[in-house]
């Protein structure tokens, strides 16, 4: 049972690993969104300020930037959206794993205790028939 024990320490460590990774990538998600975000606040900005000044004709530039930024931001996204569905699905493999050793562990656990209760019950089922002899030799 030692080396179940072992496994699962083993494995809970592959699994806190795992969610560290997943962690990683979600926290990237959640940049890349900001930097969405960011970026919108921004080109409103800019349109206020262009309109403000007349600089429209500038503004078409700094519009086809936005574009290529918005397009970049929308690929690295999809692109850690990916990997955070590989490492959730690894993350799942890595827990049903898991589970399946602690409840492996838990059957044997159980095993070993009926067993030590069916020995037990034969040690005292031993000491009573030696008593009733003795009883029964003494009457």
């Amino acid at each position: 049972m030692e080396g179940l024990r072992s496994l699962i320490r083993l494995q809970n460590w592959k699994v806190d690993e795992k969610r560290r990774e997943l962690g990683v990538f979600e926290a990237q998600r959640a940049n890349y969104v900001a930097a969405g975000v960011a970026l919108e606040i921004e080109v409103v900005k800019e349109q206020e300020i262009s309109l403000r000044d007349g600089l429209t004709e500038h503004y078409g530039i700094y519009a086809s930037k936005v574009i290529e930024r918005r397009e970049k931001l929308s690929s690295d996204i999809d692109d850690v959206d990916k990997e955070i569905s590989v490492v959730h699905d690894q993350l799942s493999l890595l827990y049903q794993e898991l589970k399946r050793f602690e409840i492996s562990l838990e059957r044997r656990e159980k095993e070993a205790a009926a067993e030590e209760l069916r020995k037990e019950q034969i040690e005292l089922d031993e000491m009573s028939m030696n008593m009733q002899r003795r009883n029964e030799k003494s009457a």
